[in-house]
């Protein structure tokens, strides 16, 4: 029990620690995957040129934007997962007569297929509390396309402003940010109920549990591979640094794909969510288009499910759509996993001292 409550506190520890590091690329790898319905300009042409441009018109505080669901969530989801996947290993323990199990692995750790298996299971586990966590992430990270004229209703200005407006939105997709996580969590509930937030649940399962797998197997791996221990000398911390480096970046590469899909489902222009928001802001609507101003804006319907996105996906954008936002992700998740993994054994060490 009470390695599993160590577990726990280190893997929350390490969570928050990763998420303020890698929350700026996080915003953009989600601005970047729903550019589709959203108002990116062709102009800004690199994601350094996004993050410039989101501080310009959004200020500092956008690149941390969404990051109140995922310290209380995500954070919380990595607690599971680490509680989780300790307590699959010491499951292997009592199962097998071939070796005795501690928490840094030695002397005589488990065999990296069960280090993938107890990872795949871990990450199913979390499903629960990662979908409505990524779910009201994604939201509240989307991009903003203002949908009524209020700003500009009240200067001398107004009908220069308005037909700008028209052509600016006109032909545009959809896209309303819901600002805050908190924001996002009482509309769903509101519009949709509990349901609501586990929209995009199967491939969240599908892309976390052998995410997972590959993600612990890769560090410990690694870990082996460079004789990483947590000693605490300079050399050891490098090793562990990189070990969990190289675990985010190759476990984020091996499901890509299906975060993209995942994103897609989660965040899609028009939603029960954001009809609301809509409605109140406009004066027609009909099934496919938004009549604002005498204007048509052309709203997406509903994807069905995973296969229907991606075939969508494909024949919109191509094989590249798929892998939208992959350079920021990838070079986030080296500093984001790094620490997370460092300060999780750190955090184990310290826990196991305190107790003896």
């Amino acid at each position: 029990m009470a390695e599993s409550v160590n577990d726990f506190i280190a893997g929350y520890v390490g969570g928050v620690a990763g998420i303020i590091v890698g929350s700026p690329l996080d915003v953009l790898k989600v601005r970047l995957q729903t550019s589709t319905f959203s108002h990116v300009s062709d102009k800004q042409k690199s994601s350094f040129d996004i993050l410039i441009n989101m501080k310009k018109a959004e200020g500092f505080k956008s690149l941390f934007k969404g990051v109140g669901s995922p310290i209380v969530g995500l954070a919380f989801l990595n607690s599971i997962l680490f509680a989780s996947y300790g307590g699959i290993l010491r499951l292997f323990k009592r199962n097998s007569q071939n070796y005795e199990f501690s928490n840094d692995l030695l002397p005589s750790p488990p065999s990296l297929f069960q280090v993938f298996l107890a990872g795949f299971g871990a990450g199913f586990s979390c499903s629960l509390v990662s979908t409505p966590t990524e779910l009201i992430k994604c939201r509240a990270q989307t991009i903003i396309l203002p949908v009524n004229n209020h700003n500009h209703n009240n200067n001398h200005n107004h009908n220069n402003n308005h037909n700008h407006n028209n052509s600016h939105i006109k032909n545009k997709t959809l896209m309303i940010s819901e600002s805050n996580s908190f924001t996002v969590f009482k509309n769903v509930i509101k519009t949709q109920g509990i349901k609501g937030l586990y929209q995009g649940g199967l491939v969240t399962i599908i892309r976390d549990a052998p995410g997972y797998g590959v993600y612990f197997w890769t560090y410990e791996g690694i870990k082996r591979l460079t004789n990483a221990s947590s000693s605490g000398d300079s050399i050891n911390d490098i090793k562990l640094l990189f070990s969990g480096g190289m675990a985010g970046v190759i476990s984020w590469a091996s499901i890509y794909p299906l975060d993209v899909i995942k994103t897609r489902i989660q965040t899609q222009p028009f939603t029960s969510t954001t009809a609301a928001l809509v409605m109140s802001s406009t004066t027609k609507f009909t099934e496919n288009k938004l009549m604002m101003n005498n204007n048509n804006i052309f709203i997406p319907k509903f994807f069905s499910g995973i296969i229907n996105c991606s075939f969508r996906l494909y024949s919109q954008e191509g094989i590249s759509g798929f892998f939208k936002g992959i350079t920021p992700t990838l070079v986030r998740a080296w500093p984001v996993n790094a620490v997370t993994f460092y300060i999780f054994e750190i955090m184990i060490n310290w826990l196991n001292r305190i107790q003896k």
